[in-house]
């Protein structure tokens, strides 16, 4: 399936449509999921992941949103399997600026074995951050149990790399996150 976040109008609403593969796996059929009003949601203020937040085998979208005032907040969309759900507040994060957060990832990322999220963080001096957040299922919090990673300044300039997610040493077990 893919899911296609718009703001189709230019107006701040938005809308979610999923386009689901047919029998013949060259066409696609394509169904509203989700459909806010105008000035509901600004999509140049979000960054999105596709993760299970609620533990219930269906993946839902998770928005990390630019709130503005140096703060930023994850919003969950969820799925109920034919429909997203409006967008529920998860997590707030004071002095926490959105636009120092270039690269949100997800993966199964901690021992618990369910999806969790991972912010690539870059400071004034250039230093790297990986900020873990892990889903109780109905919030996010900060740190779960696998802690963040801190490069030390002036080693990484993320404008200058790109992120993947994946298992590049192993075949079964937490995910890595690849910097190119």
């Amino acid at each position: 399936q893919i899911a296609l976040v718009q703001d189709a109008l230019r107006d701040q609403s938005l809308k979610i449509t999923v386009r689901d593969a047919n029998a013949d796996g060259e066409t696609f059929s394509e169904s509203t999921w989700l459909t806010l009003g105008p000035r509901s949601f600004n999509l140049d203020r979000a960054k999105f992941v596709v993760a299970d937040a609620t533990f219930d085998g269906k993946d839902d979208l998770v928005a990390l949103f630019d709130w503005g005032e140096n703060r930023s907040t994850f919003f969950v969309f969820k799925s109920t399997g034919s429909a997203f759900m409006p967008p529920e507040q998860w997590w707030v994060g004071e002095d926490y600026l959105w636009s120092r957060a270039r690269y949100v990832l997800a993966g199964k990322f901690s021992a618990s074995g369910r999806d969790s999220i991972v912010v690539a963080y870059q400071n004034a001096e250039f230093e790297l951050r990986l900020h873990h957040f892990e889903s109780n299922g109905s919030a996010i919090t900060f740190g779960g149990t696998q802690g963040s990673y801190r490069s030390g300044p002036g080693k990484f300039d993320l404008s200058l790399m790109r992120l993947a997610v994946g298992r590049f040493t192993r075949t079964n077990g937490l995910q890595q996150i690849a910097a190119v």
